[in-house]
């Protein structure tokens, strides 16, 4: 805390303006840092957001897709609430940047005054300090708030494990997509015959994935499905909303000064903002939920079970 006692003993020492200068620059490089997070973050969910909606293997309703368009709109879902955090940590930061130019501006003044005119730059100076530490302290507490943001369903760990329970694969870890594995599916694992085990010999590894799903054959993925999605978007990114404010109000209402520079906090979101939607619409598309396959997956599945079972029957 740049208390005017402290800043009197800076000015005393000469180094006041060195320091008031590298608090500045120092905010100003965390703000960057929150800015170019916020747009990453926000294109990577647009990005896993077109990707989940033009996930493909539309011919089986529940096949790996599903866990494909789960994993990525789980993505998205991250992404989004990360941006979100982003910008509230961003537009904190803005504000603390802002004072920390004030509180430098008010110690170069305080080295060129004396008297009263330099008691009353201390004092600015200091009261400038405080509000920008508040706006820090609250642009760190983003963080632990984001990491407090539950799953909606939809876009949960259980509901991408549901759907690779339906379509008989394993899941290694349900935030990384290339973790999906395939193990031949219920269907093909269960018997007297393990027909998992030949599997490879008949098909490529897109039809062995497709197939461990037949009995949804022809049905397509609930319509509704993509609307819940782009919902727990929203809702993820209203709750940063509400509880970063909160964080503001905590660390400012003890604060006067603080709670006059917090009153600004409209206008920095609202620049932060602007590019985070930018960002967030270029990444995604407007592409269908479920994507035509040009594969011809029903007839090399149907002629390719026909050949297993002559292969089986031969050998038996």
């Amino acid at each position: 805390m740049a208390t005017e006692a402290s800043i009197e003993s800076e000015l005393n020492s000469g180094s006041a303006l060195s320091s008031a200068a590298a608090a500045l620059q120092r905010t100003k490089v965390q703000l960057g840092t929150a800015f170019n997070a916020m747009k990453s973050a926000a294109y990577a969910s647009g990005r896993s957001l077109a990707q989940a909606s033009s996930a493909g293997g539309s011919v089986f309703a529940r096949d790996v897709s599903q866990v494909d368009r789960t994993l990525r709109a789980r993505e998205a879902y991250h992404a989004r609430v990360l941006a979100e955090s982003e910008k509230y940590r961003a537009a904190y930061l803005s504000l603390a940047v802002s004072a920390r130019q004030s509180a430098t501006n008010s110690t170069r003044t305080a080295v060129t005054s004396k008297g009263t005119a330099r008691q009353q730059a201390i004092q600015r100076a200091s009261m400038a300090s405080d509000s920008a530490e508040a706006m820090e302290r609250a642009a760190e507490a983003i963080e632990s708030v984001r990491q407090s943001i539950g799953e909606p369903d939809v876009v949960s760990a259980a509901a991408a494990r549901r759907a690779a329970d339906d379509a008989g694969v394993s899941l290694a870890n349900p935030a990384r997509p290339r973790d999906v594995s395939v193990d031949g599916g219920n269907m093909f694992s269960q018997g007297p015959m393990n027909v998992a085990s030949i599997m490879p010999e008949f098909f490529p590894e897109e039809t062995q994935r497709m197939a461990s799903a037949l009995s949804g054959l022809g049905e397509t993925a609930p319509t509704d499905w993509w609307g819940a999605v782009k919902q727990s978007l929203g809702l993820g990114a209203q709750q940063i909303g509400a509880s970063a404010m909160r964080v503001g109000q905590e660390e400012t209402k003890n604060d006067p000064a603080g709670s006059v520079l917090f009153a600004g906090i409209g206008g920095a979101l609202q620049s932060a903002g602007a590019a985070l939607g930018l960002s967030f619409n270029a990444g995604a598309s407007g592409k269908p939920m479920v994507a035509e396959s040009s594969f011809p997956v029903v007839p090399v599945v149907v002629v390719g079970l026909g050949l297993v079972g002559l292969y089986l029957w031969s050998r038996s």
